[in-house]
Formats: structure tokens, sequence, C-alpha cells
């Protein structure tokens, strides 16, 4: 604090022995945007807005004011009985003409200085012409009842003591009849058109002992219009429920009647106290919005909570409206909402449905194993096949005499997969060649066996060596015409179907093959191979790496697919049987859980 005191002692003594041109490096604010008007005779008073936040934290740093005249560079230090220094204004009394001019402001402080000019126009009046030439610009309404405002309220604020009079043209205005002086208002009753002209208040004040006289000019213009009573449309007077917590806003409305231009304002109270107008208050009031209608005019003022709380409840707050014709108000009162139970309802019925997208998305997905886990974990939850009548689980047909590719089917047909479905999960299965007896009539047993099955396991591709030749083969044609007969005509018999290699032209097939297809869909046993380089492999080699490759280990995921298409068999006991194809599966159809 002693520092501040030494720096701010420094910064006075400098100042005194020094001149305006000395300040030239101070930060030049340019020239204030409002001017001093006065006139000769008058007192008048400037004011340095330097002292601003904007400027600097005047709270925090000492500082000190100096007045210097532009023109002359004189120091104004109001130690004569013309000027008068108090605070951050400038004091005039009894104005010269040769008082007009610029005047600067010098603001300094231990690390800064500033500087900003401030115009002090002096106009010359006459006698014959009562008031100042510059005139504040004032309306009246007619047939109704108003005010005119004195625009001395800064040297009110300022002076000692004062007394204030109010003129019409050059004649006093008295209290009684229409007129009402009341301190810097002027009250009129009953305002006619002939009330029109200038007024003029005049300010007798008493500052430090110093007498002064000042006065403004109010150009009054009467507006003839017609309105009447304005009426509130909102608030109804009724209550208004709302969260504790939330934000809320409600509408002032008011409808003024009539036609031309109306001097009506719309406020909110609360709590016998005006709602404030700061948009980062807790509660407040926006701008006045208004609406022109044909009949009218509505005037629109919003409430705003930014956080209901507790004790804003069960209070009125009015909305109260101020015009010539009278004073109108509404008023609501906030109560509690009621619990919403919207959000808990719609949080439980969206788990409801979030639970079954996500059983329904995990079912697609896990059907199979699902499927398969029940039919091993619960078998009394299925009815034994036994009395079915049937005698195998499936028949087997594959295409024969094929080339090398042929081979490996055949290899799949007759060791893998049997080895895997009966030796592991004692299925029964007919396979022609391996099952039937020698001097057997082929047709008979191909129609026998099929009766006596309970699926049709039908492995194509035309990646065969003449499929079409294949196809036309006695044993193939009756397994396959007798089988997709018995599947598509009579019903009595389910047709899984196994792709050993890829489709590339499904017209080389069957056209009942075709149709199931298209129906039911095929389990894949073959692998995608994607195109390498700027070519793709040869058709020998891409059937050598399927037989070679493909086939020899089908994927865990393929046997579950089988295996669920395959007939439930609830209680059956699998028996184990190894072999060096089986040994190879164990790792994948462990791989199974």
């Amino acid at each position: 604090m002693a520092l501040k005191l030494l720096s701010l002692l420094i910064s006075v003594n400098s100042a005194v022995s020094m001149t305006l041109e000395d300040y030239n490096d101070c930060k030049d604010y340019i020239v204030a945007f409002d001017r001093v008007y006065t006139v000769p005779g008058d007192a008048a008073m400037m004011n340095c807005t330097l002292v601003d936040p904007s400027v600097f934290d005047y709270h925090e740093h000492s500082y000190n004011i100096t007045w210097y005249k532009q023109s002359t560079g004189q120091e104004l230090t109001g130690n004569t009985s013309r000027t008068l220094v108090r605070g951050t204004s400038l004091w005039f009394f009894s104005i010269l003409e040769e008082d007009e001019g610029d005047y600067v402001c010098i603001v300094n402080t231990p690390q800064h200085c500033f500087r900003q000019a401030t115009v002090m126009q002096v106009d010359s009046t006459f006698l014959e012409e009562c008031g100042r030439p510059q005139k504040a610009f004032q309306r009246l309404t007619a047939l109704t009842n108003g005010f005119l405002n004195c625009p001395l309220k800064p040297y009110k604020e300022m002076v000692d003591q004062y007394i204030i009079k109010w003129y019409k043209d050059c004649n006093l205005i008295e209290k009684g009849g229409r007129f009402l002086p009341m301190d810097d208002y002027l009250h009129v009753k009953d305002i006619s058109p002939d009330e029109a002209g200038n007024y003029t208040c005049v300010m007798t004040f008493d500052i430090a002992g110093v007498r002064g006289r000042v006065s403004e000019t109010i150009e009054c213009e009467i507006i003839v219009e017609i309105t009447y009573l304005p009426h509130v449309i909102e608030p109804a007077g009724d209550s208004i429920k709302a969260h504790l917590g939330s934000s809320f806003t409600t509408q002032c409305q008011v409808f003024v009647p009539g036609t031309g231009d109306h001097n009506v304002e719309v406020l909110w109270i609360g709590l016998d106290d005006f709602i404030s107008k700061n948009p980062t208050a807790r509660i407040h009031q926006s701008r006045l919005r208004e609406k022109k209608k044909p009949d009218g005019v509505i005037l629109e003022r919003a409430l705003s909570f930014s956080e209901v709380r507790k004790e804003d409840l069960k209070i009125n707050f009015t909305c109260l409206v101020f015009s010539d014709r009278g004073f109108p108000q509404a008023s609501f009162t906030l109560q509690p909402a009621d619990p919403d139970f919207q959000f808990p309802v719609g949080m439980v019925l969206g788990g409801v449905a979030l639970f079954f997208v996500t059983g329904m998305v995990m079912y697609r997905l896990l059907k199979i194993e699902l499927a398969l886990w029940c039919r091993s974990m619960l078998p009394h939850l299925y009815s034994s096949k036994d009395s079915d009548g049937k005698l195998y689980d499936a028949y087997v047909t594959y295409p024969h005499h094929t080339g090398q590719f042929g081979e490996a089917v055949e290899n799949f047909a007759l060791c893998t997969l049997p080895q895997l479905l009966e030796g592991r999960y004692g299925y029964r299965l007919f396979i022609l060649g391996r099952d039937g007896l020698p001097g057997e009539a082929l047709v008979d047993v191909v129609d026998q066996k099929l009766s006596l099955s309970r699926r049709l396991l039908l492995l194509y591709s035309d990646s065969c060596e003449g499929v079409v030749e294949v196809w036309q083969r006695v044993e193939q044609w009756a397994e396959q015409h007798m089988g997709l007969h018995r599947a598509l005509v009579e019903g009595t018999l389910r047709v899984v179907l196994i792709e050993v290699g890829e489709v590339r032209h499904p017209s080389s097939l069957p056209e009942s093959l075709r149709l199931i297809r298209r129906k039911q869909g095929a389990l894949r046993l073959w692998r995608s191979r994607r195109w390498c380089g700027m070519g793709a492999w040869s058709r020998e080699e891409e059937v050598e790496e399927q037989a070679s490759f493909t086939f020899i280990y089908p994927s865990a995921r393929f046997w579950r697919k089988l295996r669920y298409h395959m007939p439930v068999r609830g209680k059956a006991k699998p028996t184990l049987a190894q072999g060096p194809t089986l040994s190879l599966l164990q790792t994948d159809e462990g791989q199974l859980g």
C-alpha cells in the first residue's frame, strides 16, 4: 500500500511540471463520442471516460487525472473560480464563448498513461429566444397523460444540492392545472395538440461551495392517435407447473388496440421488485418485442429462469403494463410439476426393445450352436425317432467317377463324412456302393433305402469333369431323381445340399436341383479364392487345390451346420471310432466347445 501511495505522489509531482506535449506517448483514445453542449453563462461538466475496466483495472491500480486545454496546452487545476476538478469530472462555471474547444483528459498509473479528448461546443443565444439551440427530442400522445424527462440526471447525481424549474417557451410552469412539475419530470394531464413546443428545465445547484446553473431544452412533439386500454393476453392468472432444476420460460403478451404509435411499457415484477434485464441473471426478462396487427400491436416480453429453484415456487410473478390509459396486469404462480414417468417408462421400453433386438441378433448368430447345445445337454426335450419306421438318418449321394476332383469328393463321402457322423455322433448313413449288396436291383435298392431315410445328403458341384454326363449315369440319376421327387412332390424327405466345389455355372445343374438350391440354399464345403496378379489360376490348378486342401479338412463351422440339419437323436449315445481322418477332425471339432 505504501508503494502505491509513493508511486501516486511521484506521478502527481511529475505531472505538475509536465506539459500536454509530454504526454504524446500515452495511449491515445482519440476523441470521445459524446460532446458537451452549453451556452454562455451556464455551467458545464465533462467526464473522463478512461476510468473504466475496459481501459485498466482501477480497483487494483492507483491513478491520477490531469486535464488540459488542447489549444493552449494549459493545465486545468480546478483552483480557479470558473473550474473545478471533482473525481473523474471537470466542471466549468459561467461559460464564456472562448471556453469552446477540445479538452484532454490524462490518466496516469504506475505502469501506463492514457489520454482522450472531449469536445465542448458553446452555442450563442439570442434574447428573443428562450431555451438552448441544442435540443432533446421527446414525444407525448394526445388525449392521454404523459411526462417529459429532464436530461440533467448526470448533473443531479454529482452536485451537493439542486433545484429544478420548468419553463414552456419563456414562461415558468407553476404547479397546478394540467402541469405537475415533479423534480426532473414534468407530468402533463389530458395532453392536447397545443402542448407542443419547447420546454426547458433549469437546474440551480451547489457543488464544493460554488453555485452554478445549467439547463436543457426539450422539443416536444404531440402525437395525435387513437389508443385504448391494453389487454393482457398472457399470463392468464393461473398456475404453471415446472420441474425443479430445469430451465423455464413464459411470455407476457399484451395487445394494445388502436392506430399509430403507442407509449406502452411492459415489465415483469417478482417479490415486489422489477425482474433484472441482465441476461446472465438466473431470473431475467428479455427485450420487448412488437408484432404489428391491423387493429393494433402485440407486445411480448419473456420471463426466463435458467434454473427453477424451490424458493421460486408459489410466488406471484406479475406482468405489469404501463400506459396512458391505465395499468393492467396479470400474474402466474409456479407450482412443482408432477413426477415425469415418461423417461423411466421410455428407458424400460427401450431396454426391453434393446434386449429383444440383441436376443434376436444373438439368436441369428448363435442359432446353430444353441440348437446343438440343447440337443446335447437336454436330450429329454426331444422325442425319439426310433419308432418312426426309418432305418437311416441320411442317404448320402455324391458324384461318381469324375476324375481327380471326383476322387477327393469320393474320399470325403466314403471316409470323412461317415467317420464323423457315424463314428462320433452315432448317425446311421446309407451310401450306395458301400452298403449295397452285389446283385441287387439298383432302382429298387435306391427306392427302398430312400424310403427308410430321414434325410438326403446330396453332394454336387459343377467343377466335375463331364458334369452333364455324371448326372446322366444310372445310379446318379436314380438317386437324384427319386430323392428330389420325394422332396419336391411327395414331401416325405428333406434334402441337405452340400456344394463340394464352387458352382460357377448353375445352369449346368439339373432343374430340380436348382429349384431346391434357390429355395433353401446349400452348405458350402469349398473355400473361396481371390484373383491373384493379372490373371486367375487355371482350372486344373483350382481343382487340384480344392482336392488336396479344401475337401480333406472341412471347417468346424461346416460340421456344426451339417449336424444342425441332421435329424435330432435325442437319446442316442455316440460311440467314438478312431481313424486317421477322424484324429485330424478332433482338433477341429474341439473348437465347437
